[in-house]
């Protein structure tokens, strides 16, 4: 498994989902808020914590969690097109 593909994916499904409404017709910055998540997760100790999993899904399931939960507390970085 990917964990910055994951990441990347969950950010399109939560971006899609209700993230864009929040934000005014502005546009995701994916790759950047990608790696600002990455970033957080390895200087944390998550992103250890996923690769330790066995199982793909556990990791999934993980990387999902974690990045709905810095979606919560910080902000995306975002772009006017």
């Amino acid at each position: 498994m990917n964990t910055y593909k994951e990441i990347k994916d969950t950010l399109v499904w939560e971006w899609g989902m209700t993230l864009q409404h929040e934000y005014n017709g502005r546009l995701l910055d994916l790759k950047t808020t990608a790696k600002r998540i990455l970033g957080h997760l390895e200087d944390n100790g998550t992103l250890a914590s996923i690769e330790a999993m066995s199982e793909d899904w556990q990791k999934m399931e993980a990387t999902h969690q974690a990045t709905t939960d810095w979606l919560s507390s910080y902000e995306p970085t975002t772009r006017e097109d």
